[in-house]
């Protein structure tokens, strides 16, 4: 009863000398955290009085950066990514199975998409380094033909071989085919040509040709009642129907054939001599085959074709090979994971990496994974500022 009496007799000036120092102590305590966690970043630069640097300038991440980078790509290297744990993960069937959906995903958007293969390139690289690509991808396509033909002239004396030794099972059924086709061919480009705007100026050139070789008074009346045009005309529909007589097609054929057996002994070296007087042979033929293949139009063909088309007639192949594909890639980059850990050096990018970082970024880093925790810290340090000034209390109240 004492003791309540007591309790219940607590001055006004004492519960407020309680109050206060709770709250004195809780800011006490809330501020020196947050001050001691805001030191961690701030100042982000050394700060001098009187020439002299004042201490704990600048803070400790800022004035630490470099050395937190290193712990940071060891720890990254030796413990977070190693070897072991990325040839685990791509061996493993969840990784396999996702990467397949993600295969498949992406082939199931590219064939809604009307895009090219140069539309692909420029999701990855810029323009300017596309036209590098393509430019080195030309040069090193005309150097590998240079030296496959060095290859076959020198090394497998290709200059010394005749068509018997170069065509495989070549005979007399060949070589009519091949005399045979070449004639068509001849015929119908000639037919073809004879219909342009260019062969129709051959025949008026060679019609007029014919009336002035005419001459006398055969000439005079061919030019006075006959239509030049008419007469074009009428060469070109006798000329294209004596390009389709078997007649013709056979006598092309002959010539053909037995110049294909006067030719079919010689060898390549007396074939080129025959087309080129070149000295350096070897030269003449890299130059002609560079000239035909045109590497560069081939390239920008492809660069310029539509792949939707060629992906959809060919889809369900595309997808059967999708599993088989990514089963061979990721067995062999699980196999050589170790080497390519070792050449990509993993601590020392990321260490190089967070060194680049401006502290500002650094900051929002460490803030995002721990800002919960700091402003625990600092309500913590509250908390028990709160405490000490209570106890201090009790022991001031008890002391008087």
């Amino acid at each position: 009863m004492l003791k309540c009496r007591k309790l219940g007799g607590i001055s006004m000036n004492t519960l407020v000398l309680l109050l206060v120092s709770i709250i004195v102590g809780a800011c006490i305590g809330g501020l020196t955290n947050f001050l001691a966690i805001k030191m961690l970043f701030y100042p982000r630069k050394a700060v001098y009085l009187f020439k002299r640097k004042i201490p704990f300038t600048p803070g400790l991440i800022p004035k630490r950066k470099d050395e937190i980078a290193a712990s940071l790509g060891r720890v990254v290297g030796d413990y977070l990514v190693t070897p072991e744990g990325l040839s685990g993960l791509v061996s493993s069937e969840e990784f396999k199975r996702k990467a397949e959906k993600k295969c498949n995903q992406w082939f199931d958007d590219l064939l809604e998409q009307e895009i090219h293969l140069e539309d692909i390139a420029l999701r990855f690289w810029t323009k300017e380094q596309v036209e590098e690509w393509k430019g080195k991808s030309i040069e090193w396509t005309y150097s590998l033909t240079n030296k496959g033909i060095e290859w076959l002239w020198i090394e497998k004396n290709w200059s010394s071989k005749s068509l018997v030794d170069i065509i495989p099972n070549w005979n007399d059924e060949q070589k009519e085919n091949w005399a045979q086709t070449a004639a068509d061919y001849i015929l119908y480009e000639i037919g073809k040509e004879l219909q342009t705007e260019r062969g129709e100026r051959i025949l008026k050139n060679l019609t007029g040709q014919l009336m002035e070789q005419a001459g006398g008074l055969m000439g005079t009346l061919a030019g006075l009642f006959m239509d030049e045009q008419k007469i074009t005309s009428k060469i070109r529909t006798v000329v294209l129907e004596q390009l389709d007589s078997p007649t013709i097609n056979n006598s092309l054929y002959q010539f053909l054939y037995h110049k294909i057996s006067d030719l079919e002994k010689k060898n390549l070296s007396e074939w080129i001599d025959q087309f080129s007087q070149h000295e350096d042979q070897l030269s003449w033929l890299t130059e002609k085959t560079n000239a035909l293949l045109k590497w560069e139009k081939w390239l920008n063909r492809l660069m310029e074709k539509p792949l939707k088309p060629l992906l959809q007639s060919n889809k369900q192949w595309i997808l059967k090979q999708i599993p088989v594909m990514l089963n061979f890639l990721l067995n062999q980059l699980s196999k050589n994971v170790e080497q390519i850990v070792e050449a990509i050096e993993l601590p020392y990018l990321v260490q190089s990496e967070v060194e680049k970082f401006p502290i500002e970024r650094v900051e929002e880093i460490v803030l995002s994974v721990s800002g919960k925790e700091f402003r625990a810290i600092t309500w913590l340090g509250a908390v028990l500022g709160g405490i000490i000034g209570l106890v201090q209390f009790v022991l001031i109240i008890s002391y008087y």
